[in-house]
């Protein structure tokens, strides 16, 4: 598993940037697939996160509850707008729940945001089945495209407001390839990261990219499947934390067989799941991410395999 992370890594194809794909055809594509929502595209994931905040009208004197162990652009983008914290779901005006790594999570909150930034979901699934207003996507994080997210609506309405407010022209175009550049040259990541927030749109070359990999989504499904079954012996998360329509990016195993995983050059190392099930955040354990999104191959898997069944 040599050098593979939590999610696919971007990689820009020339072929896939070209084309006359608007951001019409690929927002009508994947409501063709998922008609339980209406998606709008936007920049990346934190930028429909930004917009879903906006759009619920919180300020400073509101507070979002958040995970635990939230990311920094998270942290950020929440923090810009309301008030962070994780502490009693009582003390909230709203939550928003992350699906960690595509595993479902529950809540019994009513006002919510639902976080599948990582989750592949099996076309014609249930949106926002926790009950949230706005559910995100992480185009990134789930197709490896340069960029890209999805702001799901519940309500046709709101889509279509929000839509009218996307903002286009010269600055996407600079913002985007400053993110291609951040690739290469990390130092420049912090720059495109503070850029990205607003309701920044994408230009027709990312709605080319985004629209092209839409088209492989079943073939992502089908490996996807492939990889969970081959290792799900060795999960250390009960079945039911996935559900038949959203797929993990990640198996997570037992961190007594991190010294296999080291042998492997994966990139992950211990993490914290919540093992509760719900967002209440009561249990957390230790777990090691194994991945399985479409940069692992098949022949890692079998030999990682091959090393967990020596080890027992």
């Amino acid at each position: 598993m040599h050098n593979h992370f939590l999610w696919p890594k971007s990689k820009l194809n020339l072929i896939r940037i070209l084309g006359f794909n608007s951001v019409t055809k690929a927002e009508k594509k994947l409501h063709k697939m998922f008609p339980s929502a209406y998606p709008v595209l936007c920049s990346s994931g934190r930028v429909a996160l930004y917009i879903a905040i906006k759009e619920l009208n919180l300020n400073r004197k509101k507070r979002l509850k958040i995970f635990p162990f939230a990311s920094h652009c998270v942290l950020n983008i929440v923090g810009q707008i309301t008030s962070p914290t994780s502490i009693e779901a009582s003390k909230h005006d709203i939550e928003l729940i992350y699906h960690q790594w595509g595993y479902s999570h529950k809540t019994n909150m009513k006002n919510i945001i639902e976080d599948s930034v990582d989750s592949l979901y099996i076309p014609g699934s249930e949106l926002l089945s926790q009950g949230g207003v706005f559910e995100i996507w992480s185009l990134n994080k789930i197709l490896g495209t340069t960029s890209g997210g999805v702001l799901w609506c519940r309500n046709k309405e709101d889509a279509e407001r929000i839509r009218k407010k996307v903002t286009y022209g010269p600055y996407i175009i600079f913002q985007w390839l400053l993110r291609l550049l951040s690739i290469r040259i990390k130092t420049l990541y912090n720059y495109w990261n503070a850029g990205e927030n607003g309701y920044l749109g994408i230009s027709i070359f990312q709605s080319n990219e985004i629209y092209n990999k839409i088209l492989n989504w079943e073939m992502l499904v089908d490996d996807r499947i492939n990889k969970l079954k081959m290792l799900n012996d060795f999960s250390i998360i009960p079945d039911n934390y996935y559900s038949k329509e959203r797929l993990p990016c990640v198996i997570n195993i037992d961190p007594i067989h991190g010294h296999i995983i080291n042998n492997l050059n994966s990139e992950i190392g211990v993490r914290n799941f919540n093992k509760t099930k719900d967002s209440e955040f009561k249990e957390f354990i230790e777990v090691l991410p194994i991945p399985v999104h479409q940069d692992v191959k098949i022949d890692e898997i079998t030999s990682l395999l091959k090393a967990l069944n020596n080890n027992d």
